[in-house]
């Protein structure tokens, strides 16, 4: 009876969708091309879901109540969806959800061993650069940011440093304080100095070797 329920709500939600993209200049435009073609068929199936239902409130919060971690995944879904209607050739099936998944994997790993396993070295950088401040003081968040940071810098050779910092800088922007960039920013410039000038960054592969 609840799976029941559950469908009518799931189908309900669809006609609701449907019809209040019916009103949108989006649809309207389409509907009116005077040549459709398959080029524009996927343009507009890619629109749908990145201007349309990517920031659906209603449509949002019914998979926030399906799965608590949906605000972290929504990017990562709607980012599928859109790469596999660009890659329709006439055949529909999802995109790989790994670029390289045993790459991929490996990275996670490392990332994860080596943040735990440098907690003391890392909290030590950290404090030399924020003199005054007490590594209590500043938002948890940050720390971990910047410990999973120098984790990166240190121990994964095939991403260049630049990458590293500004995926940071940009993850705290979604998870941390409005002045979390600047911040993280600030440190971890100056730690990178002293990384470098210590030869604790070691990079390998073309174009990954030092000043990148």
């Amino acid at each position: 009876m609840n799976r029941k329920i559950s469908w009518q709500s799931d189908f309900d939600l669809v006609r609701k969708l449907y019809a209040e993209l019916r009103t949108t200049d989006l649809y309207k435009n389409y509907m009116s091309s005077p040549t459709p073609s398959a080029k524009e068929d996927k343009q507009f199936l890619i629109s749908v879901a990145t201007e349309f239902l990517y920031e659906h409130e209603l449509l949002n919060h019914l998979f926030e109540e399906k799965n608590i971690h949906w605000a972290d995944d929504t990017f990562g879904a709607f980012s599928m969806v859109s790469r596999t209607f660009e890659n329709f050739t006439g055949t529909l099936s999802l995109v790989p959800l790994y670029k390289d998944k045993e790459d991929d994997t490996n990275f996670i790993s490392t990332l994860f061993r080596k943040t735990i396993a440098g907690d003391k070295e890392y909290d030590k950088l950290i404090d030399e650069k924020t003199k005054n401040w007490e590594l209590e003081r500043i938002a948890s968040m940050d720390v971990l940011l910047m410990k999973m940071a120098l984790a990166e810098f240190m121990h994964v050779s095939n991403v260049p440093v630049k990458v590293s910092l500004n995926e940071y800088i940009d993850i705290s922007k979604e998870y941390s304080t409005p002045n979390s960039k600047t911040f993280i920013n600030g440190v971890l410039d100056k730690i990178i100095a002293d990384l470098k000038r210590d030869n604790k960054i070691q990079k390998t592969g073309r174009g990954l070797m030092e000043g990148n």
